[in-house]
């Protein structure tokens, strides 16, 4: 099997070259005739459920390759060698021997943005089973491997199979070998560490133990819950060479694995997708065995719940509420930079390489003068894309790593905190990056900061400088920017919207709504809001009270059941703040020592009776010398 090369550049990983390339391949198929000497095959169901689906769940998005948000082709990247393309709802690669479907590399921040396995953690103690519908130009052995953790040292695992050639739907019982898939050369199932935990990352090795490697195209790749299987019954007849072969109406014959003599079988309903239905029959010597009933999937079975709010890209932004001016690069005054060129123009700022460090650019956001209360404002939200190749290696034509910098008021003027690396692909993404972690320093680059502080505690709670390094190319490269936000929580004030939606809605569907301090659906939520409210067809809207919990920042798990108890939980990107709104301005400075000495002059100097001759008087023993007396005091100290 192919390895995973590195070469340390700090903590990042280096990964061979590639370029990018769009080929097409269509569906065909070439089936035997129906034959009476072949088994006849009958099925157990009609019906199966879809089931819950990793990608779908945790990234509120399918990897179906019908978005540029589902896969980045850009050589090296998530294709470690050859070429990829998106087109027609496909993936297509070229002579690639590796192919990244989770990525997280170590030293780096995690951005859901480019789907890092670390910024929305795969349970592989939940999601057990992967299917993909995938057509090569040729058969052979192939690998799934993965890793259990995020941390340098974690252990390997991989799962082989026999690719075939040609259109096939696999899948792969990832913690054995409940599947059809075949063998490669007698080896175990699974080998390595098992699948379990988080993973950390996760590709492909196709036709690992040739040098030519295949031409693919992908319809998708799911990791889902292994759900309902469907029995499947044989007749008299089967030999050592029997196939067991499936199709779904408008695409090719799927051969699903050899079954041999037995009489009876079962294949997972992952091989359905929603909205299918399939047929099934056996083929032996050319011969083939009449279809089966229909088996379908059921296009709403499974809910598919959505929380609109809270989102990480809600809540106000502090260019627009503060600055009274959104960094949207309408004109050139909204950033200056240093080490690059800098314009705008078509609704964004363009940056370009200059010097004299021609790998350490800056995009410094105007402030106006004002300060960023950063324990309100933190969640740093730009829209950026790249010219040029990619790699995080540190010479020309890679260092695609970007930073976040910030400067803390009052700090030496010098010094900033410096994030730790942001992983940047080259395509246009909108990336989120919340500053306030816990611990505050857990965001900073463990070496680049001799004075960790970290965002929004302590003394950083008031920014005067924001800065953004979009890559740290030693060649030349080109940047593009379209926005730039600091945004806050949403909040509860007490009273906020929740909202959501089911995509596949069926009648009588009913939502359960917690809150919960993380996105850890096995620790339990914190508490109760609603166990039973009904689901109506678009968004939905549930107003809560946040007066009857304490201040703090809470995520939204919705859970949402259809008639069928099928069920599907899943959380908001984003939090609610309830009692955390702070003044977006730096606070007045503290009088406490000047008014606890007001208040003792005050009693000092307060008028008392006195003896002045033979009456008695106000006086204060503050008053002022007689005009005399301090004349003379005067001469005395000339």
């Amino acid at each position: 099997m192919a390895e995973i090369r590195h070469r340390r550049v700090g903590s990042r990983r280096w990964l061979a070259c590639a370029a990018a390339v769009t080929v097409s391949i269509a569906f065909m198929a070439d089936l035997p005739e129906v034959s009476a000497s072949a088994p006849s095959i009958s099925v157990n169901t009609s019906q199966v459920v879809a089931p819950a689906e990793y990608f779908t769940d945790v990234f509120g998005d399918a990897m179906d390759f019908n978005n540029g948000e589902d896969f980045e082709t850009t050589s090296r990247y998530k294709v470690v060698d050859g070429a990829a393309g998106l087109s027609n709802g496909q993936l297509t690669t070229a002579g690639s021997g590796q192919i990244f479907f989770l990525r997280h590399d170590n030293g780096s921040w995690p951005l859901a943005a480019s789907r890092d396995s670390m910024s929305r953690p795969l349970d592989a103690g939940f999601y057990n089973r992967i299917s993909f519908k995938m057509n090569s130009s040729v058969a052979g052995p192939s690998a799934l491997s993965f890793r259990n953790c995020f941390a340098p040292g974690c252990a390997d695992g991989t799962k082989y199979f026999m690719m075939q050639a040609g259109w096939h739907t696999y899948d792969l019982d990832m913690t054995g070998g409940n599947d059809l898939e075949e063998q490669v050369g007698g080896a175990p199932p699974v080998v390595g560490t098992p699948w379990g935990g988080y993973i950390g990352y996760l590709f492909m090795s196709p036709a690992f133990n040739t040098p030519n490697k295949p031409t693919l195209a992908f319809d998708d790749f799911q990791i889902y819950r292994g759900t309902s299987a469907i029995g499947i019954n044989f007749g008299s007849g089967g030999s050592a060479t029997t196939d067991l072969w499936s199709q779904v109406a408008g695409q090719a014959a799927n051969r699903v694995g050899r079954i041999g003599t037995a009489g009876s079988t079962s294949v997972s309903g992952g091989i359905l997708r929603p909205g299918e239905t399939a047929h099934f029959w056996t083929t032996d010597s050319g011969a083939s065995s009449a279809q089966s009933g229909p088996v379908s999937m059921g296009a709403t079975s499974r809910p598919s719940p959505a929380v609109l709010t809270p989102s990480e890209t809600g809540g106000g932004d502090w260019a627009t509420e503060v600055r009274g001016d959104p960094w949207d690069f309408e004109q050139a005054s909204d950033a200056s930079t240093v080490n690059a060129n800098w314009s705008v123009g078509g609704g964004e700022g363009h940056g370009s390489t200059a010097g004299p460090t021609v790998n350490d650019p800056g995009l410094i956001l105007n402030l106006n003068g004002a300060r960023v209360d950063a324990g309100l404002y933190h969640k740093a939200m730009f829209t950026i894309r790249y010219d040029g190749t990619w790699g995080l290696e540190d010479r020309a034509g890679s260092g695609m790593n970007a930073r976040l910098l910030w400067h803390i008021a009052g700090a030496p003027g010098g010094s900033m905190q410096i994030s730790d690396d942001l992983v940047m692909g080259t395509w246009q993404r909108t990336y989120v990056v919340d500053l306030k972690t816990n611990p505050p320093t857990a965001i900073l680059d463990p070496a680049g900061n001799p004075s960790p502080v970290g965002w929004g505690s302590g003394s950083s709670v008031f920014i005067d400088q924001l800065r953004l390094d979009p890559h740290e190319d030693r060649g030349s490269r080109n940047w593009h920017i379209a926005d730039f936000k600091l945004l806050r929580n949403e909040a509860a004030t007490p009273d906020f919207n929740i909202k959501f939606e089911d995509r596949t809605l069926t009648p009588g569907t009913t939502a359960r709504i917690v809150i919960d301090n993380d996105r850890n659906p096995n620790n339990g939520a914190l508490a109760l809001l609603s166990g039973n409210t009904p689901v109506t067809p678009g968004v939905n809207s549930f107003g809560w009270n946040g007066a009857l919990v304490g201040p703090g920042s809470y995520w939204i798990q919705l859970t949402l059941t259809n008639p069928s108890g099928v069920s599907t939980t899943v959380y908001s990107t984003g939090q609610v703040d309830v009692g955390q709104a702070k003044s977006s301005a730096p606070p007045p400075p503290d009088m406490s020592g000047w008014i606890k000495l007001f208040q003792w002059l005050a009693f000092v100097c307060a008028p008392r009776p006195t003896r002045v001759g033979k009456r008695m008087v106000m006086k204060s023993a503050c008053s002022k010398a007689p005009a005399k007396r301090r004349a003379r005091a005067r001469s005395r100290r000339r």
